[in-house]
């Protein structure tokens, strides 16, 4: 075994342990499901290079799709915890697009636009996290914590 194997795989039972944390704790369920929903796609990422190692690339390829999740897992908990509920559904639209987006795409034959489809995916993970990064930056001034207003 690799050392990045051994790392993935410490990395992979941390995840699980935190997931199962999240879903046993009494979190708000809203606030639950997204955070198990973001360590869910985390463990996909970590795992896929593993099983992709032992020949199971159609395995790989639904844990790629799974992981490719997590931007979006990213932004719908920051709004989750962040927002105090304001514009939840908007984002969970979003959010259905975007899997849809995926789902067409992976479920499609290969094609010439494959790399303008890579294009579109890549920057429209980006812009989720620089969504999320906003909405925290956004809302720093309303934080409770004293010594991190400043």
């Amino acid at each position: 075994m690799t050392f990045i194997a051994a790392c993935r795989l410490l990395a992979l039972s941390q995840a699980v342990l935190f997931s199962l944390f999240m879903a046993l704790s009494a979190v708000p369920s809203r606030q639950r499901v997204v955070l198990v929903g973001l360590a869910l796609t985390v463990q996909a990422y970590l795992a896929a290079p593993l099983i992709l190692d032992l020949g199971w690339t159609t395995t790989a390829d639904v844990l790629g799709l799974v992981a490719s999740l997590s931007p979006l897992l990213l932004l719908l908990t920051v709004v989750s915890l962040f927002e105090d509920g304001k514009g939840w559904r908007v984002w969970l639209t979003f959010g259905c697009g975007y899997i849809l987006f995926l789902l067409w795409h992976q479920l499609g034959s290969a094609s010439a636009s494959a790399d303008r489809y890579d294009l579109i995916s890549q920057g429209l993970r980006l812009m989720m996290v620089f969504i999320a990064l906003f909405l925290l930056w956004r809302g720093r001034a309303d934080d409770l914590v004293e010594w991190r207003l400043s």
